[in-house]
């Protein structure tokens, strides 16, 4: 039984261990470390990858929150802001109040007119261009802070799930151990 009890607790600790390694190399070192007897070089994949990551979440950003469907309601938001806007004025001066009913089609058609052209202006805008700069932008530390602001706990259970599952291979092992005679 102390084979199956060693099994566990090896097991989930190699786990834990090997995943708290794997989600700390996502990030670290930021700068790459190079192991000279082993001529491996090291660097975390966010901190080498962090231009291309950027272009990718840029284009992400762009290709699905950026749609259609965001152009319209940016539109129909704008004519609804400026259409209020004016119908206040309207309201608010003396000499059109009394022609209210009959600017309500102007108002309609100008705060139409400039929403089309407010959605316009901002479609001109690369906004694809915008994110990436931005994030490349970023240094190592606040990309990392990010990270684990967006997915710290899909990040804990990463390496929770390897003390899991390395405890259950340690406990199966240790079985298979003691089934076979070879557990003492």
């Amino acid at each position: 039984m102390a084979v199956v009890a060693l099994g566990v607790l090896v097991g989930g600790l190699v786990g834990y261990l090997t995943n708290k390694v794997a989600v700390w190399l996502l990030f670290h070192p930021v700068r790459p470390r190079c192991l000279p007897l082993v001529g491996l070089c090291l660097q975390g994949v966010v901190a080498a990858r962090r231009r291309e990551l950027a272009r990718r979440m840029a284009g992400l950003v762009d290709r699905y929150l950026v749609s259609g469907r965001v152009w319209r309601r940016l539109e129909e938001e704008a004519s609804r802001v400026v259409g209020e806007e004016l119908r206040v004025a309207v309201r608010s001066s003396p000499f059109l109040a009394g022609l209210e009913p009959l600017l309500q089609g102007v108002v309609e058609r100008v705060s139409g007119a400039v929403a089309r052209a407010a959605a316009g202006v901002v479609r001109r805008v690369d906004i694809a261009g915008l994110v990436e700069e931005e994030l490349a932008r970023l240094d190592p530390g606040e990309v990392e802070r990010l990270f684990w602001e967006m997915a710290g706990r899909e990040l804990r259970f990463v390496v929770y799930s390897g003390l899991v599952l390395g405890g259950l291979v340690g406990l199966l092992q240790g079985l298979l151990l003691c089934l076979l005679g070879l557990g003492g």
